[in-house]
């Protein structure tokens, strides 16, 4: 009887006992490549020195530039024309042309005859009539400014390419008026000397071309920006290299007051590249030229972030083996005893064993690894029950449907990657923040933001796809 009464009791617990054995989940792991990163543009100026661009010109250009006597200008009035320069030739830029200015003294006069009728009185009846010539004449004497526009460009075989127009720039009130004739003398003179502007446009191209000799530069450029820089090194070194895809001619600027400077801007892609060894990057023999509309100085750049396996899971186990949480409405006390977690693509998999009074066996958690920018840690975004473990659970344990077992979970799964993201931010800023051209001047990146577009799983590392943006100077 009571071999009876106990095999009916371990029965009993048997039966009373619920196993949880789901099915793993079947996980696809869809390729999400990153987006495509926005061209990046860098600026490398080709300076021109205002003291000795003005130097050359004065030395070149005459002082005296026309001289006329006896010109015809109507109404029986002639005038006497001189036109010379009267001080030194200055160039100066504005939003983004460069001008060179030609202070011009005009100087002479008019002359012209008047008449003048007088009554001769002859005795006391007889009048007669004497017609008297006057010679009259006036001076002048005012200055103009002829301004020259000088565009710089680049034409399709590497040279510089220097286009002139000048326009004239009155000071004062520079006409006369003589026997109702409005003589406008400056005006004159202009058209007098607009022969003489076609030389000294010429002498300003050619002074400018032999200063600043910019065929072969873009591609030297290119050799010096294709050099591998090395962005990170801890955990896995990450480097960087510029694909130079083209450059373009942006309008002159003002460095100082001394040097104005004519941007050569390098369009560029910006690739990263895992691995012990600096990537191989092809340099091209000559660099095309193409003129584009855009010519901000910005970069992106995309940087994998890598964070140990090993450091990420062991955190999670800690905090979550060995807990335990009663379920609201229910006298059942959840223990966590093992856990383990694994990485398909960007999907998290946590498979945790658990028991109770009459319960025990695995749960299967999805959710996808994410990453939060303010706080800097990465955690399981949508954390739930995979459809298995879901079903499973409404057929024989309902009362772990309730929310309480999820949300300790959830708040426990997160790992602060500030230190990696800080000081894969801070190389990179060092890396790009110091980029030496040649003895002249040097690149200078600064990073604006960072973003993370997507983590994922690499061999013994979470990856994080970030994707720094800043901005390029040069001094």
């Amino acid at each position: 009887m009571k071999a009876t009464v106990l095999s009916f009791f371990i029965g009993f617990l048997l039966i009373s006992c619920v196993t949880l054995k789901p099915q793993p989940p079947e996980v696809n792991t869809p390729f999400h490549p990153m987006q495509k990163l926005p061209v990046s543009t860098i600026s490398v100026p080709v300076k021109i020195g205002v003291k000795q661009f003005e130097e050359r010109i004065n030395n070149h250009i005459p002082n005296d530039l026309y001289t006329q006597t006896g010109m015809k200008v109507g109404n029986g009035i002639s005038m006497q024309l001189e036109v010379k320069r009267c001080g030194d030739i200055f160039l100066f830029s504005d939003e983004g042309k460069l001008w060179v200015n030609v202070p011009i003294q005009i100087k002479g006069k008019v002359e012209w005859n008047e008449e003048r009728t007088e009554k001769e009185k002859i005795g006391p009846i007889k009048v007669s009539w004497k017609v008297l010539t006057i010679k009259r004449q006036k001076d002048f004497d005012d200055k103009v400014v002829v301004k020259i526009q000088i565009e710089l460009g680049v034409d399709e075989n590497g040279h510089l390419k220097v286009e002139t127009d000048s326009v004239f720039h009155l000071d004062r009130h520079t006409t006369l008026e003589i026997l109702n004739k409005r003589i406008n003398y400056a005006s004159i003179a202009m058209d007098k000397i607009k022969k003489q502007l076609f030389p000294i446009n010429a002498l300003i191209d050619e002074q400018l071309k032999t200063m600043n000799n910019i065929n072969g530069l873009p591609d030297k450029f290119c050799k010096v920006l294709k050099t591998p820089l090395l962005l990170s090194d801890k955990p896995i070194n990450v480097w960087v290299a510029f694909d130079i895809q083209n450059y373009y001619p942006t309008p002159i600027r003002s460095i100082d007051s001394q040097t104005v400077a004519l941007d050569l801007c390098m369009h560029t892609n910006i690739k990263s590249h895992v691995g012990i060894t600096p990537p191989d990057v092809a340099v091209v023999d000559k660099i095309p030229l193409k003129y584009e509309s855009s010519t901000n100085n910005v970069f992106a750049v995309s940087l994998p972030v890598f964070v140990s396996r090993n450091d990420f899971d062991n955190k999670i186990k800690e905090r979550l083996e060995h807990t335990s949480y009663v379920i609201p409405g229910s006298k059942n006390k959840i223990i966590i005893k093992t856990i383990n977690l694994d990485i398909k693509g960007e999907l998290f998999i946590f498979k945790i064993n658990i028991s109770c009074k009459n319960l025990k066996g695995d749960l299967y958690l999805l959710g996808k690894l994410a990453y939060q920018p303010q706080t800097k840690m990465l955690y399981a975004e949508n954390l739930d029950y995979d459809m298995n473990t879901d079903q499973l659970l409404r057929d024989k344990a309902a009362f772990l449907l309730n929310d309480t077992l999820l949300s300790s979970i959830r708040s426990k799964i997160s790992y602060d990657v500030s230190r990696e993201m800080d000081n894969a931010k801070q190389q990179t800023e060092q890396a790009l923040g110091n980029i030496k051209i040649d003895e002249s001047f040097r690149v200078i990146g600064k990073v604006n933001t960072m973003s993370v577009e997507s983590i994922n799983r690499e061999a013994d590392f979470i990856k994080i796809n970030a994707v720094l943006s800043g901005s390029f100077e040069s001094e």
